[in-house]
């Protein structure tokens, strides 16, 4: 992979607590996938008020995507894919100017009624 240029930082929450809507998605066996590059990780929607984050190794912000899916586990099916969002880091500003300064964004992802919010923040780190 050679050396990274950065770190991004993704932070994944409900965003509607309130709404007993996110209970059925815990219930529901939802969880979600992300993958920069060949980092992978997933987690599953543990509560009704939940957020993780990740941290990704940035190789080459002008090519690397951030794949982020939401799917279901069935019992005896394959699991189903709800959504998918492909997230070009080069649409976040990164790696397009030799002084890079740290880029944040907001992303919305609605699964039927459900909204999840995604708040990705780059780094970049020395050369």
């Amino acid at each position: 992979n050679g050396v990274s240029k950065g770190v991004l930082t993704v932070t994944i929450q409900n965003v509607n607590t309130e709404n007993d809507s996110i209970k059925k998605i815990v219930s529901s066996n939802y969880y979600f996938k992300l993958k920069l590059g060949s980092q992978k990780c997933f987690r599953r929607f543990s509560s009704p008020e939940w957020s993780s984050t990740f941290s990704f190794l940035v190789y080459d912000p002008l090519t690397e995507k951030l794949m982020i899916k939401v799917k279901t586990r069935r019992r005896l099916l394959h699991d189903n894919v709800v959504d998918t969002q492909h997230i070009p880091l080069s649409s976040l500003g990164i790696g397009q100017d030799s002084e890079e300064q740290p880029a944040n964004t907001k992303v919305r992802m609605s699964v039927g009624d459900k909204h999840l919010l995604f708040s990705l923040c780059y780094t970049p780190l020395p050369q």
